[in-house]
């Protein structure tokens, strides 16, 4: 199991800098370029999670996966948080260290996104309850 969860952690982090470094192609502005990176790749990060823990369940018997409508709100307010401040911290250091912090955002906040999404499904979302 730590090997799936290793395996999909990379997977993410690779779907989700591809991922935003797509965005960063589209002529709009970087902060929103940077919360539609991590929201994309925290989404792919889930998905890859979720097909993953779906192929090798372990002991556990899946016999339905659903997301709440709460439970998804404040996942989404979450990263979006994260992402608005990672984008503010990075451009930060752009300006203040060195221009590498700030060049690929998009691609970085992407990767950050899908890690955040493959560890979150892994570790709490993969989790069983009894059907009624």
């Amino acid at each position: 199991m730590t090997m799936l969860r290793i395996a999909s952690a990379l997977v993410a982090l690779a779907l989700g800098a591809l991922g935003g470094r797509a965005l960063e192609w589209l002529r709009i502005r970087p902060l929103f370029c940077s919360l539609g990176a991590t929201m994309l790749g925290w989404a792919l990060g889930s998905l890859v999670a979720a097909v993953a823990w779906l192929n090798s369940p372990g002991e556990s018997e899946v016999l339905a996966v659903s997301l709440g409508l709460r439970e998804a709100a404040v996942s989404s307010i979450t990263v979006a948080l994260i992402a608005g401040v990672l984008h503010f911290g990075l451009g930060w250091a752009g300006s203040a260290i060195s221009p590498y912090f700030a060049v690929h955002r998009g691609a970085v906040l992407g990767g950050v996104g899908g890690i955040i999404g493959a560890v979150a499904f892994l570790t709490a979302g993969a989790m069983t309850q009894p059907v009624r």
